[in-house]
């Protein structure tokens, strides 16, 4: 990686290099997803399904069998429910979406703690590059795969990559790999940057 633990990056002509070599530390969001798309979504539901079936079988005896003039309420009521469920699903993930955008839009941008040319300075995260020594803290949102230089009674939330809600322990000998998209809530640390963008785990 061609840095130094304590001192960082010494060679900063190097950073335009690495960005080259590694790839910058960006990962393109993908297009969100039209209502209608999400609507579409929300009607695969298997629940809703049976009910759209009940409701054609309902529609088709009720008009044929049953009288013809108030035959078709059950069905029609059954098919607004549906319409009604799968559109207030729809909604709320369409704001979900919108929401998830706008807080991305507004931390990519955060300032990361770095090390590089032996002085602690802070530069966009986006701006990140393997090799960079980054310090750590409680509270931190990690923005590039990196490994432990350093820890200090380090603990961090993986629920965003693994699912798991329980605090994951960071140590120099044990578990000394660092995850972006996680965040730290105990402890503090140094990292040096080994995978960002597309590269790292929030990009796979």
């Amino acid at each position: 990686l061609q840095t130094h633990r304590q001192r960082g990056i010494t060679d900063l002509a190097s950073i335009e290099n690495r960005e080259e070599h590694f790839g910058k530390n960006f990962i393109e969001s993908k297009p969100p997803a039209s209502y209608l798309q999400l609507l579409w979504d929300a009607m695969q539901d298997t629940t809703l399904i049976m009910l759209i079936i009940a409701a054609i079988v309902s529609l088709i005896l009720g008009l044929t069998v049953e009288d013809p003039d108030t035959g078709w309420i059950e069905g029609c009521a059954i098919l607004v429910s549906v319409a009604v469920v799968a559109n207030v699903t729809a909604g709320n993930d369409w704001l979900k979406e919108r929401q998830f955008q706008k807080l991305n839009n507004a931390v990519e941008n955060e300032d990361i703690n770095v090390v590089r040319g032996g002085e602690q300075t802070k530069v966009p995260a986006q701006e990140l590059v393997v090799g960079d020594v980054v310090v750590i803290q409680h509270g931190d949102k990690i923005y590039a795969d990196g490994f432990l230089a350093n820890a200090e009674s380090l603990a961090v939330d993986e629920s965003s990559q693994t699912g798991e809600s329980e605090l994951v322990k960071k140590t120099v000998d044990g578990a000394p790999i660092m995850l972006s998209g996680t965040t730290v809530r105990e402890g503090s640390g140094v990292m040096i940057v080994i995978a960002v963008g597309k590269h790292s785990q929030a990009g796979v």
